[in-house]
């Protein structure tokens, strides 16, 4: 009969020992989800932040780029302008109508023979 009451007592110890152990589970659980939710909605804010962030630089590095396509375009359209300003070339077979005075200037006369 002691045999008996030891071993009931220790069942009744070990239902005592799991049914704390359940509920200890259960608020583990209920709290690992809310922390598992939080993280989702702290994620979900932050690829959100991160996709607009991205928007907004792709908008700006477009807009960029195509600044400085024009602006290189019109460099090198005034360049040009400015290389072939003028060109001369010489013909022996009739004689010089073009005048320079110094290396920057030149003169040539006109289909009426004025300077």
């Amino acid at each position: 009969a002691k045999l008996f009451g030891d071993l009931h007592r220790k069942v009744k110890d070990l239902k005592a020992e799991k049914d704390a152990s359940k509920i200890e589970t259960q608020r583990n659980i209920k709290q690992l989800s809310a922390m598992f939710n939080e993280a989702y909605q702290m994620s979900k804010n932050l690829a959100e932040n991160t996709r607009s962030q991205l928007e907004d630089i792709t908008a700006k590095y477009r807009a960029e780029v195509l600044q400085r396509k024009l602006l290189y375009n019109k460099v090198q359209e005034l360049r040009g302008n400015i290389r072939v300003f003028c060109r001369c070339r010489r013909d022996d077979r009739v004689p010089c109508v073009h005048k320079f005075p110094s290396p920057t200037e030149l003169m040539a006369q006109t289909l009426t023979g004025d300077s």
